[in-house]
């Protein structure tokens, strides 16, 4: 699952707290739905890959 901000940032310390926060209840949230939908708890772990260096394909 892929999730970025609707704003402007380009790195992960550029948000502001609130998006931040926004951010991560949007990782439980999905984090949720998909153990859902797997029937069973996953263990989600949420990282960041920001630029090509670190794999981003998405900009």
């Amino acid at each position: 699952v892929l999730l970025c901000s609707l704003g402007s940032p380009v790195c992960f310390c550029d948000p502001c707290p609130d998006e931040v926060a926004d951010l991560f209840l949007a990782t439980r949230r999905a984090g949720a739905v998909v153990e859902k939908y797997f029937q069973g708890p996953l263990s989600p772990s949420p990282c960041r890959g920001s630029w090509p260096e670190a794999g981003q394909t998405v900009k």
